[in-house]
């Protein structure tokens, strides 16, 4: 198929976790999301849907018995942020000052990031330019520190 024949419409990562609701209460709590549909099948919540504005997550509750070998966190989502500044702040508000690490990387040098309950690397940053936008500023922006 050909570019116009076939367009994708949107890309949703799933993520296998220990603990479903555990990973509810920190994407909810800690990041805003929301519930927009789950499954509970024998007690245990088996699956969740969570949105924040346009962006999706599907949680998955581990098939794996290891519960180390299930909870390795073997992934890192870049989120985007209008305002990075503002999140760090808001996190810190949470008590999660102590969990953010900071990330040199030379260019803005604001990017932070933050693993969940499951050990996924949740890497925010600014939001990028575009390629039109020159009289954005990126080098006199403030650090982030944890």
């Amino acid at each position: 198929m050909k570019g116009s024949e076939m367009k994708l419409r949107n890309l949703v990562p799933v993520l296998d976790v220990q603990d479903v609701e555990e990973s509810i209460q920190f994407y909810c709590d800690t990041l805003g999301f929301e519930v927009h549909d789950k499954v509970t099948w024998g007690g245990r919540t088996e699956w969740a849907l969570l949105r924040s504005g346009e962006v999706q997550l599907m949680l998955c509750a581990s098939r794996t018995a290891d519960e180390e070998a299930a909870a390795s966190g073997d992934g890192v989502f870049f989120v985007y942020l209008e305002n990075l500044e503002a999140l760090h702040v808001y996190l810190d508000g949470k008590g999660l000052d102590r969990s953010l690490q900071a990330l040199d990387l030379g260019l803005s040098g604001r990017d932070f990031y933050l693993r969940d309950p499951d050990g996924y690397v949740l890497w925010f940053s600014h939001k990028p330019l575009k390629p039109d936008d020159k009289s954005a500023e990126v080098n006199g922006a403030a650090h982030v520190t944890s």
